[in-house]
């Protein structure tokens, strides 16, 4: 034995070299065991995946994917008809049918998910099944007299860093005019309502119901929308003036989330414009932007500076959804604030058929007590359902005229002679507003 070791050992007591080996061998112990913890979920997450514990279920045929051949062979489960699956039901305020005989129910969009009822207290009911329902595709419109310049244009359009993205063209060309519906006022008195389906772009179903919307109604598209380009170039060939969602921080920020292109206050200015020309390369063909009702962004003055110069200066308008922040709270820029407007009125903000009917009804004398009006409503099957339905009724017929959200940027000029009508309508930058600022 080592001197030093009998050393250490004559200058140690029994007890305390039995109570240095039991420690000694308790930590082993115990490493070994955390050890083991730590190797368990990447042990169970190779066996799962040498498994292949993965399968994937049709919702409209039952058919049961990724099993053995044994297991797929046996016989799917059966499921319902769309047309029987339970839909979806608001707490918040029941939908309600003027009519007892034939109620009302709020319809789930498509790509959403379908619950049947909870079993009970006392045992009845079914166990909850939830299934999501195949999404349409875009479909293809084919151009047509009514389809509106193809997008993008080369005169108004140019390529930064990789992105093509909307300029100002020769001539006042620029997005707001060239990507604009054609719209003429016959009358100086006329007075003009606006409607915008805002958000659209997640949902099959509701991109199909605006398509078959009439033409002169707007469409709002979201940078998030699967494949904008094709969803923006189906809805202007069939007619319609297609604007762009903005995403931006809100009152609820950080708990919403405006996403990964959203503006949010701690970017810097260039990265805000960073995002800015992304979301304007994913919605090339749109006539402008709309802000978030709840939106604060504009609030960071230097932030919202550089961007709405960079909107404005890329030939776009800007439509404030905002309570209370109109052109002149957006911008001190007088010339600019002609570029700027304020919704008067959002149809759903209650998701209920009796509600959304009542605002309906009262657009007609909102409309008679003032030039212009600008409509908002949600990309829900059943509010463009109820949308659509009113406006078979030629609801403002000797009051106002409807026209697209572009029109009402542009005042009432009579022309010298009658106009070529092509593509975009006229004003732009030197048309000079009745009045300047919001609504």
């Amino acid at each position: 034995m080592p001197a030093w070791l009998t050393r250490l050992r004559q200058r140690l007591s029994r007890p305390v070299i039995i109570w240095a080996g039991v420690t000694a061998l308790f930590s082993v112990l115990v490493l070994i065991a955390i050890s083991h913890l730590a190797a368990v979920p990447a042990q169970e997450t190779m066996r799962a995946n040498s498994e292949q514990q993965r399968v994937i279920i049709d919702p409209a045929t039952g058919v049961v994917s990724g099993l053995s051949k044994v297991e797929a062979e046996a016989t799917p489960f059966e499921v319902a008809d769309e047309e029987e699956a339970a839909p979806a039901v608001d707490e918040s305020e029941p939908a309600v049918s003027e009519d007892p005989e034939t109620p009302v129910t709020d319809e789930v969009p498509a790509g959403e998910p379908v619950e049947t009822p909870a079993a009970s207290s006392d045992g009845e009911g079914f166990v909850p099944l939830t299934l999501t329902r195949a999404d349409p595709p875009t479909p293809l419109v084919p151009r047509s007299a009514e389809s509106l310049v193809s997008a993008p244009a080369p005169e108004i359009s140019e390529k930064v860093e990789n992105e093509l993205l909307p300029m100002r063209g020769e001539n006042d060309a620029s997005a707001a005019t060239l990507y604009a519906k054609s719209f003429q006022r016959t009358d100086g008195e006329q007075h003009l309502v606006s409607i915008i389906v805002t958000d659209v772009g997640f949902n099959g179903e509701v991109l199909n119901q605006a398509i078959a919307l009439p033409s002169v109604i707007t469409v709002a598209i979201s940078p998030y929308a699967d494949v904008p380009a094709d969803q923006i170039g189906a809805l202007r060939n069939k007619g319609h003036e297609v604007w762009a969602m903005l995403p931006a921080m809100g009152a609820r920020y950080p708990q919403d989330d405006p996403g990964p292109l959203g503006l949010i206050n701690a970017l810097t200015i260039k990265g805000a414009l960073t995002r800015l020309h992304t979301l304007m390369a994913n919605t090339l063909g749109s006539v402008g932007f709309i802000l978030p009702p709840d939106e604060t962004f504009s609030a960071q003055k230097d932030l919202w500076k550089a961007v709405f110069e960079e909107i404005h200066g890329r030939g776009l308008y800007v439509l404030s959804t905002h309570a209370t922040r109109d052109a002149k709270a957006l911008t001190a820029d007088k010339k600019q604030q002609e570029h700027i407007r304020r919704a008067d009125l959002l149809l759903d903000s209650t998701p209920g058929a009796a509600f959304i009917r009542s605002k309906l009804a009262g657009i007609r004398d909102m409309a008679a007590g003032q030039p212009d009006l600008i409509v908002l409503i949600s990309a829900r099957p059943q509010s463009l359902k109820l949308l659509n339905e009113w406006l078979e009724t030629k609801p403002l017929e000797g009051v106002a005229t409807f026209a697209p959200l572009s029109a009402i940027y542009v005042p009432y000029k009579e022309p010298a002679e009658a106009p070529e009508a092509k593509g975009g309508h006229g004003g732009g930058e030197e048309a000079k507003p009745e009045s300047s600022g919001g609504h």
